[in-house]
């Protein structure tokens, strides 16, 4: 299992009950996660494309930004959300 489908298994109907699909497609250039939400109440899905580091293709742009929110959440006197 992901990290991404470890997160949104633990933040939703739990790990036995979350369905993952991983699929590798060489022609992609981004790393995309989609996400499908079939509930009683409520249908969505949500595509996320992570953009690929100049200086380290094998990461995304938005892991250092994540790190930085990371740590700031771990000093921060105030959170939201």
């Amino acid at each position: 299992m992901s990290n991404v489908a470890a997160a949104l298994a633990l933040a939703g109907i739990g790990p036995e009950r979350t369905m993952v699909e991983i699929w590798a497609d060489p022609a992609v250039m981004r790393n995309t996660h989609t996400i499908r939400v079939e509930a009683a109440a409520a249908r969505f899905t949500m595509t996320i494309e992570g953009v690929p580091s100049e200086a380290n293709p094998r990461t995304g742009q938005l892991t250092p930004l994540s790190v930085l929110a990371c740590l700031r959440g771990l000093t921060a006197t105030l959170k939201v959300g």
